[in-house]
């Protein structure tokens, strides 16, 4: 690699991959485009200088490969080997086609759209929370550290200066390790580090996506020693006039000179970019897009997107609900709020331990937390007829009213409990049909998803199926009151944002825009006042436990699917059934909950 000559040749094998192509080149090696020839797949190859054998760098790459290998998350880069082959250490890993946020914030001419960057923060920010649950610190938070996919997916990268939380162990004497313009205070000062130095450091890559600029320019001492010392970010100023105040304030607080000033926990800071974005629902979003095939370190070689056409929260289509049932949601959640507090109080002085976690715990992955409450079953009769005789007469509506009545109108009580956010996608299942090697849904190809459909909900399964998944998840399968319960909260609302039916906002029949399942972040208007997702449409779920109609063993699902009416089907109260061992049914997914978490 000395003189810019690059250390592997095109169709050079080294391990199990074949070079296809040079992508980039750092201070420390070279990643490489590579063909993974046991997997098929391509990959990134990542290595080390030669040079470099004799010093702890070496310790660094391995150090790297270990711990970010432990990491499984969506939002964080995949670690597939790591080896040691004709003099090179290399680390192969999953290859991103996009760009990273750096480039990002070159081609939008400085400034990213202020909800995208929110929702790249709430992404990059899950993703750093699964980082934290390993007691690591990756302590290189930074824009071009984290990439944008193609396919709009956003992942952390780049874990060289990783290291186990409050180990000071990575930084040297009077030189501390990282980037200087998003490295925290304490960082800059070389003082051993927690998770909460990470979050300075997104807090800063937030800042730079919303400025477009670094947050402190200049030479390096310079800006450590602004760091160090405690200097206020500039103040951000966007072209678009109607960003709100909490966006700064997210930043202010992510950025706090005092550790115990900034967020807890990157789950915490996750939760209150979404928040800022759930208000921000009211007014539509460009979708996000990505033009070019990048792995960090190449150059983009086609020309930008224009900034009404980049970056993400959804598409011009969905819209979310109206005011009104808005204001419902809130004050249904701070009323749901004062209740859990008055619960756990209660727990305390009884001696029983509290039900909601704490900040600085960490939540199940990609799970919500319902809390203890009650479940509204059923509907009342004259109120769902006159909601369908809008869309049904004569024996159609006959046969509506006759399915939604064989759910009893009843009050029940729910304990807390955790459920899936999304439905379960082809790609978590696809992990569980390798680890378990049971047969695969029949639109897989081999045991992998249909290419582009990673993110849809997984479809063509039986209860069965759906309930050896949960098994294997160390969850189950929701019951009916589960379900109902985070659909709808305590209330007898017909869908989850009110009474109105809004087909624009899920993914349903009767919603031209998806002529099949969709990716289960497509649809953020269909969402329940706890924040579960596309629990109306999209793929109908399976429900735990048997109902019998009929005189034959059938299995309940619940919610619309892409190809069924969601004025009937979405309604919370109507259930219909399948059956379970022999019918693999081409809407019907299913989500997971955890009873204890």
């Amino acid at each position: 690699m000395q003189g810019g000559i690059s250390a592997l040749a095109p169709g050079q094998q080294l391990g199990s991959c074949r070079i296809i192509r040079l992508l980039g080149r750092g201070g420390m090696g070279e990643v490489y485009l590579a063909q993974h020839l046991s997997l098929e797949i391509p990959v990134a190859l990542k290595t080390l200088r030669p040079d470099l054998e004799s010093t702890d760098c070496v310790e660094r790459f391995l150090r790297e490969a270990r711990m970010c290998a432990r990491i499984q998350h969506p939002n964080v880069v995949t670690i597939h080997d790591v080896g040691h082959q004709e003099g090179l250490y290399y680390i192969v890993m999953q290859y991103v086609q996009g760009r990273n946020l750096a480039q990002v914030v070159r081609e939008c001419e400085g400034r990213v759209p202020w909800r995208s960057a929110l929702r790249i923060t709430q992404l990059a920010a899950g993703g750093l929370h699964a980082v934290h649950n390993l007691n690591l610190v990756h302590r290189d938070v930074k824009p071009s550290n984290i990439m944008l996919a193609k396919d709009s997916r956003v992942l952390l990268m780049d874990f060289g200066l990783v290291g186990q939380e409050v180990d000071s162990s990575v930084a040297r004497a009077g030189r501390p390790m990282g980037t200087p313009p998003y490295m925290s205070p304490e960082q800059c000062r070389g003082e051993p580090l927690d998770r909460r130095s990470d979050i300075f450091s997104l807090g800063s890559t937030l800042y730079s996506l919303l400025s477009g600029k670094e947050p402190f320019e200049g030479a390096t001492e310079l800006v450590m020693a602004k760091i160090a010392g405690g200097e206020s970010l500039p103040r951000i100023e966007h072209p678009d006039p109607d960003m709100p105040d909490d966006v700064r304030v997210l930043v202010t607080k992510a950025t706090a000179y005092r550790r115990e000033d900034r967020f807890a926990t990157a789950w915490d800071m996750a939760r209150a970019a979404k928040k800022a974005l759930t208000a921000s629902l009211l007014a539509p979003t460009p979708m996000l897009k990505t033009v070019a095939a990048v792995t960090p370190g190449a150059e983009t070689a086609k020309k930008a997107p224009p900034l009404d056409e980049l970056l993400p929260l959804r598409s011009p289509r969905e819209r979310i609900v109206d005011v009104l049932p808005w204001i419902l949601v809130t004050g249904a959640a701070v009323a749901g709020l004062l209740l859990f507090v008055l619960l756990f109080t209660l727990a305390a002085v009884a001696g029983r331990g509290g039900a909601e976690p704490s900040a600085d715990s960490s939540p199940p992955p990609r799970m919500i937390h319902i809390e203890p409450g009650f479940a509204q079953l059923g509907n009342d009769p004259a109120k769902v007829r006159t909601f369908l005789e809008n869309h049904l007469d004569g024996a159609n509506l006959q046969k509506a009213l006759a399915a939604i009545a064989d759910e009893p109108q009843q009050r029940v009580e729910v304990p807390e409990f955790w459920i899936d956010q999304y439905e379960v996608t082809n790609a978590e299942y696809a992990k569980f049909v390798k680890e378990t090697r049971r047969a695969p849904p029949e639109h897989f190809l081999g045991n992998e998803p249909p290419p582009g459909k990673e993110d849809h909900p997984v479809v063509n399964v039986t209860y069965d199926d759906a309930e050896a998944y949960a098994r294997w998840a160390g969850k189950q399968l929701p019951t009916r009151e589960q379900w109902v319960r985070a659909f709808r909260g305590d209330s007898d609302r017909l869908f989850p944002w009110g009474d109105e039916y809004r087909a624009e906002l899920a993914n349903v029949g009767d919603n031209s825009a998806f002529p099949s399942t969709s990716p289960v972040e497509d649809t953020p208007g269909d969402v329940s006042p706890f924040g579960v997702c596309n629990m109306v449409g999209n793929a109908s779920e399976f429900i735990r436990g048997t109902t019998f109609k009929r005189g034959v063993d059938w299995r309940v699902a619940k919610g619309a699917e892409y190809k069924l009416p969601g004025f009937f089907h979405g309604i919370g109260s109507c259930q219909y059934f399948y059956r379970p061992l022999d019918v693999k049914e081409r809407g019907v997914g299913f989500r997971c909950v955890r009873e204890e978490p």
